[in-house]
């Protein structure tokens, strides 16, 4: 397993204020995620484009290309869900 070293310059001190930026941005699922063209360079690019920690986010890119290349692989195998909700579940709330 590879070892990835995490940026120690980088201050985090909790909550980050984004009200300064467009919503929209921030919460939007990218479209390159959002499509039938599985590109896993655009997709792993998309996915850490707005990481504050630009190493780390650097670093971590080849896991993520190869979750995503995993993903499509077994994506049919695991996907099958009942979607059938108990009636034993309401009783819990």
């Amino acid at each position: 397993m590879e070892k990835i070293k995490i940026n120690k310059n980088l201050e985090i001190d909790g909550w980050v204020d984004h009200s300064s930026q467009e919503t929209k941005k921030i919460f939007e699922i990218p479209k390159e995620l959002d499509t039938d063209i599985f590109d896993v360079e655009e997709m792993s690019n998309a996915i850490i484009k707005n990481w504050r920690d630009k190493i780390f986010a650097n670093d971590m890119k080849k896991i993520i290309k190869d979750l995503l290349i995993l993903s499509k692989k077994f994506k049919g195998k695991y996907s099958k869900i009942n979607e059938k909700i108990s009636e034993n579940m309401y009783e819990m709330f």
